[in-house]
């Protein structure tokens, strides 16, 4: 029984971090001035890490 939710686990946990990621990705797309000011100050990256998981 276990095991099942194990795998549950490992396969709910994929799906949500890909979507995290696939709509963080696409939100930073939509602004590109964000986008080039996180290229320009690495320091930003956390936080715009941490918003990402708010949003």
């Amino acid at each position: 029984m276990s095991c099942y939710f194990c795998f549950l686990l490992l396969v709910a946990g994929n799906e949500t971090t890909t979507n995290l990621i696939t709509n963080t990705m696409h939100t930073l797309f939509e602004h590109p001035d964000i986008l080039n000011q996180l290229y320009k100050d690495n320091t930003l990256i956390p936080a715009a890490i941490e918003e990402s998981l708010r949003h």
